[in-house]
């Protein structure tokens, strides 16, 4: 009897011990799970903007805007219905090409990673280049000057210095219907989540 009355001030204490401990580990999780949640939110968001085109700068055409240390225009935008045998097409699609001419004002090896040039409706449709290379005498028929440009990438890779002028070009297979509403968008992943939305000329 007098053991059993002498045990319980000790099975009191340790459960009072360990519901102190509990409380403690519940009052770390209430700071640690917040901190934890807002440094991996950080990274999510951080990413989220370095991927995502959120802020425009409308670029009127004919117009040059500064961009990821450049002066960047719209150099050419051909449509292609067809009217040539060889460059039979269905009959709700167009070719679109768009090359783009920047002028370098400073170090861009950073900035321009992930160059990324598309065109966007005016509903919100984007559309992404062909990643194809066209036969030569298809090509001298779509060209502007009968030869392609490089790619948004391709020079991006080259790493040009400031005060090199660059062209670069992508060509789109679109809906005729979006032909109306459709400007040419580029970006960079250094400075994304901002990026240049070109009026063509009418």
């Amino acid at each position: 009897m007098g053991a059993d009355e002498g045990g319980k001030p000790g099975v009191e204490a340790a459960v009072r011990k360990e519901a102190r401990q509990r409380r403690w580990s519940l009052a770390a999780l209430a700071v640690v799970l917040p901190l934890a949640f807002a440094v991996e939110s950080h990274g999510s968001i951080a990413d989220l903007a370095q991927s995502s085109e959120l802020l425009a700068s409308e670029v009127p055409s004919g117009a040059v805007a500064p961009y990821a240390g450049a002066r960047w225009r719209l150099d050419t935008y051909k449509v292609v219905t067809g009217g040539d045998p060889l460059l039979a097409m269905p009959e709700d699609r167009a070719l679109v090409v768009v090359r783009l001419g920047a002028e370098i004002t400073e170090n861009v090896d950073e900035l321009w990673q992930i160059c990324r040039l598309s065109l966007v409706d005016g509903e919100g449709r984007r559309f992404m280049p062909l990643f194809l290379a066209l036969p030569g005498n298809v090509e001298r028929l779509v060209e502007p000057d009968g030869r392609s440009a490089p790619s948004c990438g391709s020079v991006a890779l080259s790493k040009p210095k400031p005060g090199a002028q660059v062209l670069m070009e992508e060509k789109f297979l679109v809906a005729r219907a979006a032909l109306p509403s459709l400007a040419p968008v580029v970006s960079t992943m250094g400075a994304r989540p901002r990026y240049l939305r070109f009026r063509p000329p009418s």
